[in-house]
């Protein structure tokens, strides 16, 4: 199965109606990923960014900004087109910020804007994607990328305030997930089971009964929902 290089994201149409970038074929490597390969030990081109700030220090009971795990993780960056990694790392997905924590000083840093091309964090795999035609800008968690791409984002977002001993503490909403399914060629946005099988189209057939076999729903579980429906029907297609 031909693993897809992740500029040829940015090139296919969108299940909206936006408007739509012809299909090309870019199966040669971009110089973007060839940097990708380079390994840079410069401190200096790492440690160039501002100071993390807090929006909302005051955060109800055990909630957190970051993506997984209010800790840092261990990760990986490609930051001014040079990969760094075994770096200390959180992704803020309020401010939808990744933060690096300085060797030296333990102080956390945010990359600076428009700088940091793609990161992993946690088992994570992110690209991001800037100006398209077919998705928003923004972090892309990479979930599969068989001949069927699955891509996810995740937000979290303020959901009121409560008052606490005296002091005003703000509480969050549920993480926000969304998934997106490159399939034939066209993208779609899957917000649902019925999504799922109009993203994968003449493939309800045989994905419905796969499944239900595996107990597998989008309600339930919509990651490894998406990925198995995804990753089956890579398997099943003719090669």
């Amino acid at each position: 199965m031909r693993k897809l290089p992740w500029a040829w994201l940015l090139l296919v149409p969108f299940a909206n109606g936006k408007a739509q970038t012809p299909f090309k074929d870019t199966s040669a490597p971009s110089p973007l990923l060839s940097v990708y390969l380079q390994t840079v030990n410069n401190p200096s081109d790492l440690y160039n960014g501002r100071t993390y700030h807090v929006d909302f220090p005051l955060l109800y009971g055990n909630d957190h900004p970051f993506l997984d795990t209010n800790t840092y993780q261990t990760g990986s960056v490609v930051y001014f087109g040079k990969l760094f990694e075994n770096l200390q790392l959180k992704f803020d997905l309020m401010k939808q910020t990744v933060l690096l924590q300085h060797s030296e000083t333990d102080e956390g840093l945010e990359f600076q804007d428009g700088a940091l091309d793609r990161f992993t964090i946690g088992g994570h795999r992110f690209l991001r994607i800037r100006d398209s035609s077919t998705l928003q800008p923004g972090y892309y968690d990479v979930l599969y990328d068989g001949t069927t791409t699955v891509l996810a984002t995740y937000r979290k977002e303020i959901g009121g305030e409560r008052l606490v001993d005296q002091r005003l503490l703000y509480y969050l909403n549920p993480q926000i997930n969304r998934y997106y399914v490159l399939h034939r060629g066209q993208w779609f946005r899957v917000r649902n089971q019925k999504g799922l099988y109009e993203a994968l189209g003449d493939a309800t057939k045989v994905l419905k009964p796969y499944l239900r076999r595996e107990g597998l729903s989008f309600r339930k579980k919509p990651a490894e929902t998406v990925i198995a429906a995804a990753r089956y029907m890579d398997q099943s297609s003719p090669r």
